[in-house]
């Protein structure tokens, strides 16, 4: 005859005490400040082995009643100018007012995320999503991906890892493709910006495949009222379209632009990536560029965060841009 499964086995198998196992099983709050590991291995063995299957099936749907627990990481949370940030920070709070859901943030230095992630610290979320990655710090994760089981990247695409990413080659490609075959445009300069982020490098690639003859402006710093005067000047030619990797510099260009009545899009085109939620509703109907859909981002990230916590296994998944075509790609 089978002996009978005890809480001391349970106890034993898991490395926990008979407390932990009797915390969980009873919907005690001692078990929610535990770590969700454990708390999902002790339910998991008690559904293996059979032990009092009402104590789990409660134990389950307690586990699922706890809120979600995340955690951002980015390296723009003290940035007052970051609309990337802001537009996060709205699509979550949007999330949380329907669904439970606690999350907070924490800073790490771009560049240096090997110094700051650290598998252990991290294991008590039930997924930790992380926004503005360099190269290094992709290249870091998808190294060591075999360590990072609650990881969702956003806005980024890294081989190995939960991600959440845009069509940003594509888009771009078929924004600056809709510009070109209209044939007003006598000349294309592209903007180039030395960077490592793995979107612009993505736009910069799709926008010289499109302008193949495009003249490349290596441009560092921000755009202001001399060097939008400087940029335009060195490079006008004709009937020219400029085009940018990011919607801030594009806006401040057009913007200099219209002050010394250069007439937009007849003389000059501008084309672009990513919205502004404030910039954007002052410059509908001139700037062309390419919306990457941050919250429908966000909300594909806890979707993958809610399949995590509940121990499916989710797939990646990649948000299509629209297109705002603007006067640019409308001549």
């Amino acid at each position: 005859m089978n002996k009978k499964t005890t809480i001391e086995d349970i106890a034993k198998i898991c490395g926990v005490s008979k407390a932990t196992v009797s915390y969980v099983l009873n919907g005690k709050k001692s078990a929610m400040k535990m770590s969700k590991d454990t708390v999902k291995e002790i339910i998991e063995v008690c559904q293996r082995l059979g032990y009092r299957p009402d104590k789990t099936a409660q134990a389950l749907s307690a586990m699922r009643k706890i809120p979600l627990n995340l955690i951002i990481l980015t390296p723009w949370l003290y940035s007052q100018y970051s609309d990337f940030m802001a537009q996060i920070n709205s699509a979550f709070e949007s999330i949380s007012r329907e669904k439970e859901i606690k999350f907070s943030y924490a800073y790490y230095e771009r560049g240096s995320l090997s110094k700051h992630m650290k598998p252990e610290k991290y294991k008590k979320y039930d997924a930790v999503i992380i926004a503005g990655t360099s190269v290094d710090d992709d290249a870091y994760l998808e190294r060591n991906s075999a360590y990072f089981d609650n990881i969702i990247m956003l806005n980024r695409c890294v081989k190995g890892v939960y991600s959440v990413y845009g069509n940003d080659r594509e888009a771009t490609f078929d924004l600056a493709s809709r510009v070109k075959a209209k044939g007003h445009y006598d000349s294309f300069v592209i903007v180039g910006e030395n960077t490592d982020s793995f979107c612009r490098v993505e736009r910069y690639a799709a926008l010289k495949e499109a302008f193949p003859d495009a003249v490349i402006s290596e441009f560092e710093g921000n755009i202001d009222s001399e060097n939008a005067k400087k940029l335009f000047e060195e490079h006008k030619k004709g009937k020219t379209c400029f085009a940018f990797t990011l919607f801030s510099p594009a806006s401040l260009f057009l913007t200099h632009l219209l002050r010394q009545g250069v007439k937009i899009p007849l003389d000059c085109g501008i084309i672009c990536f990513d919205i502004h939620t404030l910039l954007s509703d002052y410059l509908p109907l001139t700037l062309s560029t390419v919306d990457p859909k941050l919250s429908d981002m966000v909300q594909a990230a806890y979707g993958i965060a809610l399949s995590l916590k509940e121990g499916a296994v989710p797939e990646s998944k990649c948000i299509h841009a629209e297109i705002i075509e603007g006067e640019t790609a409308k001549l």
